[in-house]
């Protein structure tokens, strides 16, 4: 992931942060949360969510959520010979061509950012 913020301000360095949301299916408009036991960094809850986007597609994290799994084969599986799961090895990959925090918000201990492109 990239930082691509327009007005970009250094990011407080400051133990915040309980939970991070982030975008992890930009078709299917789906969000995932990280807890934290203790307030963390902003710069600590994206690194996080990072470690999150690049771990391994596996079929685990596809039957956990079966709505990614059924919407991709049936848009890009129209080719029987073709595997989706080819080309997307990593969760991040579902984001297509959106790697850049485009935008981030801070409420209430809750840091939520959107991937661009």
């Amino acid at each position: 992931m990239y930082t691509k913020l327009y007005e970009y301000k250094p990011i407080n360095d400051d133990k915040i942060i309980n939970k991070v949301i982030f975008d992890i299916d930009l078709d299917l408009n789906m969000k995932h949360t990280i807890d934290f036991e203790t307030p963390v960094t902003t710069n600590y809850a994206i690194n996080e969510a990072e470690k999150y986007l690049s771990g391994k597609l596996t079929k685990t994290y596809l039957k956990a959520n079966p709505q990614i799994a059924e919407y991709w084969s049936r848009s890009m599986n129209k080719d029987k010979n073709y595997n989706w799961l080819d080309i997307y090895k990593i969760k991040g990959d579902l984001l297509q061509d959106h790697y850049f925090l485009e935008e981030l918000y801070i409420k209430n201990g809750v840091l939520t950012f959107f991937c661009g492109s």
